[in-house]
Formats: C-alpha cells, structure tokens, sequence
C-alpha cells in the first residue's frame, strides 16, 4: 500500500493533511525516514514509547542508529521497499529507558509516500 499526495519533497508531504492525520491518529508507533539518505524525518507519539526517545532525538538520525537493529545492516527494509516483495519484517530492536537500553521485538512495514507521477517523495 502507498500514499499518494501532491507535493514533491519529503518535508511539504509531511504537511500533507492525509499525512498528518494518519500520523497523529495511529495507535501503532510511526517512524517517517527519508528512502534516499535514511534519515528519521518524524516520529508520532506512539514510535517515542516504543523506541524510549523523545521526537527530537531521533530527528536526522540514520533510522539504523535509532533502531539498532541488525536487519538494517543485513536486509534493509528501506532497500527492498520499492520492490513487489513483503515490507512486513519481524525484528528486534533496542528500547531506552532512562540509561538502560533492552530489546524487544517489532514488527516493521515500510509505506511510500508518492506525487502523482508515481516517484516516491
């Protein structure tokens, strides 16, 4: 499944009404990375209890860095996003609380964010 909105770049799709909505409203934790540089771009509420960080620290991060997850490093689900295969991966990643990192297991799905041409943004 994609989303489809009429800006270009990454930051006004994010503006996108849709695209607010859907962040501000899923019960499931929304991590937006940029599929060029891999960079975190947002981050709802839900993704800040999960992952143990605030929004803020997260932003510009490299999602690997965030995640720690060593899928990242094997299989990048960013990679294989654009492709016809199955975005749903079952991974571990590492949860903060206060100084005390701890791993849990997730499970991620990767949605492109398209212009009406059909380009990813």
């Amino acid at each position: 499944m994609d989303i489809v909105v009429p800006e270009q770049n990454p930051n006004e799709a994010l503006e996108h009404p849709l695209v607010r909505a859907l962040l501000a409203s899923c019960f499931d934790g929304v991590i937006v990375v940029d599929a060029t540089n891999r960079t975190i771009l947002r981050a709802n509420s839900q993704a800040e209890t999960l992952l143990g960080y605030r929004t803020g620290e997260v932003l510009g991060c490299k999602c690997d860095e965030a995640l720690q997850t060593s899928l990242c490093k094997r299989n990048c689900p960013l990679e294989s996003c654009n492709k016809a295969d199955n975005t749903t991966r079952e991974l571990k990643i590492l949860s903060k609380s206060g100084d005390i990192h701890r791993s849990i297991s997730a499970r991620s799905r990767m949605i492109l964010v398209r212009n009406p041409q059909g380009e990813p943004v």
